[in-house]
């Protein structure tokens, strides 16, 4: 393996699906081989020798307006309001004018000021790699690739090409760019990522560059199904309510009190900003617990624990044309943890046909479904069986194994 350089506005362990994924991904790259440029304004720079933290002379405008906003973005109501149109499609006026002024900084200008210049050099640095997810990370990636003569590795997580900066009139010329950037982007890269078969199809069709799918990884997966034949359930869900999640999870939670009356306890382990008394009051009436998101191990020790655990996506159009091409990264860790999967989302998003396809999990697609999907689910014999079929697929596409094998291939 050699050096790589990670240009992304996420860094590797953020608590997010990017920054899970990044992590899980490089988990088996040693770490003085991988080196970050972060392009976040917003981020406290820390003390770690392979991190660069852009600064003013990469860009004086976006600084300004960095600091500018730079503790209105740290509010509450505004970290649950980017979380929301991050990649999606924006709704109502202030998702629409935010989305605007997004644009209109993601076009600023930028350039490899010395100090960037400096870390690049020193990494030694043999490949450039980036989700591409705005144009200011495509470009800063791209000038890259040019000035070092470096190849450059697309990794697609989200369908953003076709969601971000498509909300109103007003933003269709960011659109545009962002388009334009990803095809000069794709002219840089001979092999590149995305996180699902049917991404790495979109875009090596488009783009006529060889795609291949990697997701998050898991390093430890059970030999054997983990579970328990009780009369009362634990169903849990770990992950974020943003992109309209919670109005799929509280529709889970009516579907658990009619099916099982009060013989089911339903986990939410939630983001602390969105674990709010007002995002609560979805779930009054239901055997609803809420915590805040706890650390990894902890968290393996509540699947352990439980009996089901849960996925969920909104039906919403404008967040399904945004998440129909993604996996969500806990997938691979459900299944390794030998349980079987409840799933609620749309047919017209490529995880209802994965996990479809997989046999780990009950998929539903409507209120109906939802109801006998939990009654089946409430079969000891048969949550055996969908937990069996799960450990023996994510061997086959998420174990460390696999992941080091597509990693070999983008970066000899």
């Amino acid at each position: 393996m050699k050096p790589i350089l990670l240009v992304n506005a996420c860094l590797i362990g953020d608590n997010n699906g990017t920054g899970n994924t990044l992590a899980s991904v490089f988990a088996s790259v040693p770490n003085n081989l991988i080196f970050e440029l972060c392009i976040d304004f917003l981020r406290t720079p820390d003390n770690c020798s392979n991190r660069f933290f852009v600064d003013k002379k990469y860009s004086a405008a976006r600084y300004f307006l960095a600091n500018r906003r730079k503790n209105s973005q740290q509010s509450e109501a505004a970290v649950k309001h980017r979380a929301n149109i991050s990649g999606a499609r924006a709704s109502g006026i202030k998702g629409i004018i935010h989305e605007v002024f997004r644009g209109c900084a993601d076009i600023l200008p930028i350039k490899i000021s010395s100090s960037m210049d400096k870390f690049i050099t020193e990494s030694k640095a043999e490949y450039v790699y980036t989700c591409g997810s705005s144009i200011t990370s495509l470009r800063t990636a791209r000038k890259i690739s040019a000035k070092y003569n470096l190849p450059l590795v697309l990794h697609i997580m989200d369908n953003w090409e076709e969601t971000l900066y498509t909300s109103s009139i007003l933003s269709k010329p960011f659109s545009k760019i962002l388009k334009y950037e990803l095809k000069k982007a794709n002219k840089y890269s001979s092999k590149s990522l995305a996180i699902s078969k049917s991404l790495c199809d979109k875009y090596s069709d488009k783009y006529k560059t060889k795609y291949y799918p990697l997701m998050n990884t898991v390093d430890i997966i059970k030999d054997k199904p983990l579970c328990f034949d009780r009369d009362k359930l634990v169903f849990l869900y770990a992950g974020s309510l943003s992109i309209n999640r919670f109005a799929s999870l509280s529709e889970i939670a009516e579907g658990l009190h009619k099916a099982l009356g009060n013989n089911y306890l339903f986990k939410l382990f939630v983001p602390s900003s969105q674990n709010t008394e007002d995002m609560r009051a979805y779930f009054n009436g239901y055997n609803v617990e809420f915590s805040d998101y706890i650390p990894r191990d902890e968290l393996y020790k509540e699947y352990s624990d439980s009996d089901v655990l849960v996925i969920a996506e909104s039906f919403d159009k404008n967040f399904c044309d945004f998440t129909k091409y993604s996996l969500s990264t806990k997938l691979p860790e459900y299944m390794a943890a030998g349980k079987p999967i409840l799933a609620y989302l749309s047919e017209q998003l490529y995880s209802h046909k994965y996990l479809s396809e997989s046999g780990a999990a009950e998929v539903a697609a409507d209120k109906e479904q939802l109801m006998n999907k939990i009654l089946r689910l409430s079969e000891f014999t048969h949550r055996v069986n969908l937990a069996e079929k799960g450990i023996a697929f994510v061997k086959n596409h998420n174990s460390r194994e696999y992941c080091s094998k597509v990693l070999s291939e983008i970066f000899k």
